[in-house]
């Protein structure tokens, strides 16, 4: 199963919007990448304002 990380990264990829984009107010760099490596989980909080940059309904 894909993480949340691992589908965020996907959509980032696919919309060609950076990290620093979506992440910049929201987490560290660092946790950025290990959130999208599905090495770290965040709160749905943070996940909602990551989704809110991306654009994307979190149905």
């Amino acid at each position: 199963m894909i993480s949340y990380g691992e589908l965020i990264r996907q959509i980032r990829q696919s919309k060609k919007i950076s990290q620093k984009e979506v992440y910049t107010g929201v987490i560290s760099k660092s946790y950025a990448i290990e959130f999208e490596k599905g090495t770290h989980a965040i709160s749905s909080l943070l996940l909602e304002k990551i989704v809110a940059k991306l654009m994307v309904s979190m149905e």
